[in-house]
């Protein structure tokens, strides 16, 4: 990235380039994630698609956008689906489509915008990220659907700002204010655009604080609300009382600047993926957590001192990585940290931040000598090659629910929530003992979970132990007294006994145990 020379507008992009790497990135980006149109729904994309009455209903847009009947307030999301619905029902590979064709189109506009902005490397950094195997959770999950609408509308957002900063056509800035908001009700991953905004000018040197300030307050102000009416409903639903997170404010700060480590490490080094990455210890004052902290510190104080010459724009990069990860760093509470504190998908809006140095440093290299020329288009070729390999291997690991949880795992033997869907699964299928196995495996790594009792419970009783299901079953609801599945298990298991009557003070009916919600 170029030091500290004011924006200028960059040499027009020819139809015929434009044209041209729009193709490489279609075309690569289909080859890299062809394996995920075989796959199947994983995980909650019942919640989200499959078994959503919003979204089968034919009244959803209603109930979608005005009656709040959904679990997350995302209703760009889930009006995708609901369209989607219309199309191709319950067949996945429409959905995957779909999902392949969002993130190539996102990569696309990804490296029009770094152009645009006149920041060197911008198309290679579109080609990287339309390849990277971290991108696959966001792109082989449904569900994470969310993931690329946000993104698509964050970077039309970005497109069209940065158009009325340099036409000057009134039209643009609402046009941006607008996309921003489908950015934040898609999924407000982008919630930290405007203080991006504000970096970007001051790398830029382009205008007063003041006049950045007007600029950003309208979006900080729809970044604010929608913020707020997200984490209420995160509270109401996702997280339905459950405490995840660091509980101190040191273990905040670890928690934040681990995370933002392993983020780079996994970009820099894309190896052992995982969907559900074993978790640390935050609250501790341990030496990989300070370590990072310290490297955190480190680097800021480097690229401040260095601020008005190479500094500058490494620290708008860091910038730009730390605000698009902030929601996700520990300090507010998010769903899927019930499982783990870090996750490929959190990644998916930062990761430019990290492709574009090594992007920006090829395409320097390439204005040297012939032999350099070559050295940097090789370097770059080879890159996107192997990333691209990695990603379709990556891929396969989310063909189905089975082979999912199974890789995690494997890669994580103490991810609970992989054997308890893997008892799950086992159940399914009729294998009681595999059934019986991963749940007993799931208390033993979180002990008096529920779900897993529940499901423990069902196994008990089909076996006919029925004082070890009724025990569990009253644990269960010990613990989670509006749990109605197991209410109808421990009637279910009393009537067995042939006692009646507290079977009625129970309540009637049963079957298996609720899904946890994931974000």
């Amino acid at each position: 990235m170029d030091t500290a020379t004011p924006f200028r507008a960059p040499a027009p992009l020819s139809p015929r380039l434009g044209i041209l790497f729009a193709l490489a990135v279609a075309g690569l980006t289909l080859a890299s994630y062809r394996p995920a149109l075989r796959a199947g729904f994983i995980w909650d994309d019942d919640r989200y698609v499959t078994a959503n009455p919003a979204v089968r209903a034919d009244d959803g847009l209603r109930r979608i956008w005005l009656a709040a009947e959904t679990r997350d307030c995302y209703p760009v999301t889930y009006t995708s689906f609901w369209l989607e619905w219309r199309l191709w029902g319950g067949v996945a590979r429409g959905y995957h489509a779909t999902n392949v064709l969002l993130h190539a189109v996102n990569a696309v506009l990804l490296g029009f915008l770094l152009r645009g902005l006149g920041i060197r490397g911008g198309l290679l950094c579109g080609l990287l990220f339309a390849v990277h195997p971290v991108n696959v959770e966001s792109v082989a999950w449904i569900s994470q659907r969310k993931n690329l609408l946000a993104m698509l509308f964050f970077l039309l957002s970005a497109l069209a700002l940065s158009r009325w900063e340099r036409t000057g056509r009134r039209v643009f800035y609402p046009l941006a204010l607008l996309l921003f908001a489908l950015s934040l009700m898609a999924k407000p991953v982008a919630a930290a655009f405007p203080l991006v905004i504000a970096l970007f000018r001051w790398w830029q040197r382009r205008g007063t604080v003041l006049e950045s300030a007007g600029l950003t307050i309208p979006f900080l102000a729809l970044a604010a609300l929608y913020g707020a009416v997200t984490m209420a409903f995160q509270q109401a639903y996702s997280m339905a009382g459950e405490a995840v997170g660091p509980s101190t404010a040191a273990g905040h700060l670890f928690a934040a600047c681990r995370a933002l480590a392993f983020y780079a490490g996994k970009t820099i080094w894309p190896r052992n993926l995982c969907p559900v990455y074993p978790e640390w210890n935050a609250d501790a004052f341990s030496g990989p957590n300070l370590l990072c902290v310290a490297a955190a510190a480190a680097l800021a104080t480097v690229f401040l001192k260095y601020r008005r010459g190479w500094g500058r724009p490494c620290l708008f990069a860091l910038g730009y990585y730390a605000l698009m990860l902030l929601p996700v760093l520990g300090f507010f509470d998010v769903g899927f940290m019930f499982y783990a504190f870090v996750a490929d998908h959190w990644v998916y809006a930062a990761l430019p931040a990290l492709l574009l140095p090594p992007a920006h440093a090829l395409t320097r290299l390439a204005d040297g000598s012939a032999s350099a020329r070559r050295g940097a288009v090789l370097a770059a070729a080879a890159a996107v090659a192997v990333l691209g390999l990695l990603a379709a291997r990556q891929c396969r690991i989310y063909e189905s629910k089975q082979s999912l949880f199974a890789a995690a795992a494997r890669c994580n033997p103490r991810a609970w929530v992989a054997h308890l869907w893997l008892g799950n699964l086992a159940f399914d299928r009729g294998d009681l003992d595999e059934a019986e196995r991963r749940y007993r495996e799931t208390l033993r790594l979180r002990p008096g979970y529920w779900e897993a009792e529940n499901g423990l419970g069902i196994v008990a009783a089909r076996r006919g132990r029925l004082d070890e299901a009724i025990g569990l079953f009253r644990r269960v609801l010990a613990r989670k007294p509006e749990h109605v599945i197991a209410r109808r298990n421990l009637a279910a298991a009393l009537a067995d006994k042939a006692r009646r009557a507290p079977a009625e003070r129970e309540a009637p009916g049963g079957s298996r145990p609720a899904r946890a919600a994931t974000d």
